[in-house]
This record gives C-alpha cells, sequence and structure tokens, in this order.
C-alpha cells in the first residue's frame, strides 16, 4: 500500500476573477486512475454455507484502483510575470473514492472498506501560455504536489444474518507520510470575457504514500463500545522499515 498513484485529471473551470497580474480561480473535476495499485481482495466461498470445509472452493476477486481516485477541487492563485508565463499556488482538496472488500459465505457477512480521507495538497507551478488569433490559449504547466494533512480510513464489518442482534464493528486511523510529487498539464483556455473563462486541462500528477502509525479509533459489539477493554497492542500499530527481537530471558 506504497503506491497513492499516478492519476488524471480532467477539470472544468467554475470561476476566474483577475485583476491585472493576479487572479483567482476554482477548478472542480472528478480524478481518474492513471496507474493502478493493488487495494486488497474479496473472498467468495462454495458452496454458500458457514462451515469453511476442505473440498469448498474458494474464488479470489483481487481489487485495483487509486487512493486518489475521486472528486477533485482546486483553489489556484496565479500570477502572471510576464505576457505568457505565471507563477501559480494551488491548494486541492478531494473527495476520494471509497473501496470495499468483503466475505462473502451462508449467513456471514463481512465487508472491509479503505478510503483517503481530508488530504490537503499544495501545488506550486510555473506556466506557460500561447496567445492565438482565435482567442483560444493553450497552456502548460509543472509544478510539485506537496501533501499536508491526512489519513487512511480503514472499518471492518461484521454481520450474521441468523443472529441480527449481533454485530461487530471496528474503525482504524492509518496516519500516513506522502512523498513529494509531480504535477503537470496540458489544456486551453477561451476568454468568454474578461473576468469568466471556460477552461479545459488534463492534469497527471504522481504522489507516493507509506504509513506511520495505525490507531483503532472504534470498536463495538453489538453496539456496545469495547475499545476501553482493548489492551494498547491491540489498537495501535507503528509502521518501521526494520525492527530487532530479544530472545534474552528478562532479568529479575
Amino acid at each position: 500500500m506504497n503506491k497513492f498513484s499516478t492519476i488524471l485529471f480532467l477539470l472544468i473551470i467554475c470561476f476566474n476573477h483577475s485583476n491585472s497580474q493576479l487572479s483567482i480561480s476554482i477548478h472542480s473535476g472528478y480524478q481518474f486512475p492513471f496507474a493502478k495499485t493493488y487495494i486488497g481482495s474479496s473472498i467468495f466461498v462454495s458452496p454458500n454455507d458457514t462451515s469453511f470445509q476442505a473440498s469448498a472452493t474458494y474464488t479470489y476477486k483481487s481489487l485495483r484502483g487509486s487512493f486518489a481516485s475521486g472528486f477533485s477541487n482546486t483553489i489556484l492563485l496565479e500570477y502572471r510575470v510576464t505576457k505568457n508565463c505565471s507563477l501559480n499556488m494551488g491548494v486541492n482538496y478531494s473527495l476520494y473514492t471509497k473501496y470495499v472488500l468483503g466475505l462473502s459465505s451462508g449467513n456471514i457477512h463481512y465487508e472491509e472498506t479503505i478510503q483517503a480521507k481530508n488530504y490537503i495538497v499544495l501545488i506550486p507551478s510555473f506556466s506557460y501560455s500561447a496567445q492565438n488569433s482565435n482567442n483560444i490559449k493553450p497552456f502548460g504547466r509543472i509544478g510539485f504536489s506537496l501533501p499536508t494533512f491526512g489519513y487512511l480510513r480503514y472499518t471492518k464489518d461484521l454481520r450474521i444474518s441468523d443472529n441480527p442482534n449481533y454485530s461487530r464493528v471496528e474503525i482504524w486511523k492509518y496516519t500516513t507520510g506522502l512523498r513529494v510529487g509531480i504535477n503537470t498539464t496540458i489544456g486551453f483556455l477561451y476568454p468568454v470575457n474578461k473576468k469568466t473563462k471556460f477552461l479545459f486541462e488534463a492534469t497527471s500528477n504522481s504522489m507516493s504514500l507509506y504509513l506511520k502509525k495505525g490507531s483503532m479509533i472504534k470498536y463495538e459489539e453489538s453496539g456496545i463500545d469495547k475499545l476501553p477493554e482493548k489492551a494498547i497492542y491491540d489498537k495501535e500499530i507503528e509502521f518501521v522499515n526494520s525492527y530487532e527481537e530479544s530472545s534474552a530471558a528478562p532479568i529479575d
């Protein structure tokens, strides 16, 4: 789970207000996965019962995607240095896709969901635009993606149809680190009037994430909070590159 993945943006500008050299615009669109990574697998058992016999057939369906796919919103501040060149600062906040995995067998329904949440990405960039005689401005932009906040939310939900009074819900919050990525854009701009413009652009954005710590933030059985009963080692995880174990007996 170390790839935030490369993604493709298709954006349409919603609003643009300019004042001489300085302009601000709001972009909304959808981020499509361009390079997918392995998310997990769902399991289907046949025959469809809860005995899990050795003769049963287990079908695994893998799911691939990008934690960065979903609806994107960006505020872009642009400072025009020359007629064709600009310095930009973008702030991006997205509603990312929720991925669902599970186990299907008889009266057991087990579901896992994982989703990136609350990632705010700063995008400083440099852009160049060309002016055509028909007022259509092709442009290109290149910069960096600087992730700030965000985490992965991982939920486990177990329900048994023969016992509707029983349920088990477990929610984890994984804090992550995100390495700086490259953000590139090509597109064209058509001015409708001095303050409003139509924009089409395609953006490629590549970042990598790595897990740092995990904390169980909810554990319920049949609606009863049992998180306080969990030991620390059952509800906290720290991810490291390497570690050492000692088998020496403790000193009395």
